[in-house]
């Protein structure tokens, strides 16, 4: 019943007066009587008394009561989920909680960070086409230039020309100042393992293992160049005796094979088979030439 509004009754003469929905439950309450009297079974699509409840506003002596007598009449529907389903007061319905913002990336590079340079090498080693003749090759953006830079020292350009042959002579002095440094390096280490070898010489020790081992580096006087034969870390070793094993097994497979050969008689498939194998040694000691060497000074 709407709040203020007063009834004489049902279907009473100021029933114009009240509002629309009064009047509607009003109506169902009049069809009622007119179909029961009539002796008919009265099946309305909604009861009077559920109107005029819905319609009625539920107040009680404090909120909590009015909260109470609101749940024991609550109809479960659409927008309308179970109370025991309803997020609890205080409790958010986001169970993980808001994500954390990422920080945005600064425009300006870190103190680690080298940005620039990486930006840099990106674009000199992007491949770029570039004609050629009669033909459209594709090389890295660095080439070009320094190709570009060299045909404008040809044309004349002495600022080119400077900076072509500048860049050339830094290039050549880093690259024979490493050379030394690798030549004082290597050459220190073969004087101390010497000066070692010799201390367990002299008081009869087992020397330890030397990579690589002094005897195995040779310097040439008139060059002034430095060869290593055989490995120069711990894991080139373990290689190195891994192939060394391989060629073993591969030339004792020869080796009997030719003396069943010469026992048994030659066939064409076992000619056929002793060159495979000739082949393979042949083929490896090509691409392996540091190991063969390595094998043939005794190194083990």
């Amino acid at each position: 019943m709407a709040k203020g509004k007063k009834t004489r009754g049902q279907g009473g003469e100021d029933s114009s007066s009240d509002s629309p929905e009064d009047q509607t439950w009003r109506q169902l309450d009049l069809l009622k009587n007119v179909l029961s009297e009539a002796g008919q079974k009265c099946e309305l699509p909604i009861s009077p008394d559920k109107l005029r409840r819905s319609k009625t506003s539920i107040k009680g002596k404090s909120a909590a009561d009015t909260r109470k007598l609101q749940k024991t009449r609550y109809e479960v529907g659409y927008a309308k989920p179970p109370a025991k389903s309803q997020f609890k007061p205080g409790q958010s319905g986001n169970v993980k909680g808001r994500p954390r913002k990422k920080p945005k990336p600064s425009g300006v590079p870190q103190d680690w960070d080298q940005r620039y340079k990486n930006i840099f090498l990106v674009e000199a080693y992007r491949t770029i086409p570039i004609r050629e003749g009669d033909k459209t090759i594709k090389i890295p953006l660095i080439q070009a230039v320094v190709r570009r830079m060299g045909h404008d020292a040809l044309r004349g350009d002495h600022k080119a020309l400077k900076m072509y042959l500048g860049a050339a002579n830094k290039i050549e002095d880093e690259k024979h100042q490493e050379h030394l440094d690798w030549l004082d390096a290597i050459l220190a280490w073969k004087w101390k393992c010497e000066a070692e070898l010799k201390y367990c010489k002299r008081h009869n020790l087992v020397p330890p293992e030397m990579i690589p081992h002094p005897d195995n580096i040779i310097l040439h006087p008139k060059t002034g160049l430095v060869h290593v034969i055989g490995p120069l870390t711990k894991e080139e070793m373990v290689e190195f005796r891994r192939f060394h094993e391989f060629i073993k097994n591969q030339e004792t497979e020869m080796s009997d094979f030719i003396e069943y050969m010469k026992e048994n008689g030659e066939t064409e498939s076992g000619r056929q088979n002793l060159e495979s194998i000739r082949g393979v040694l042949e083929r490896f000691k090509h691409g392996y030439s540091r190991i063969y060497e390595w094998i043939n000074n005794g190194a083990l």
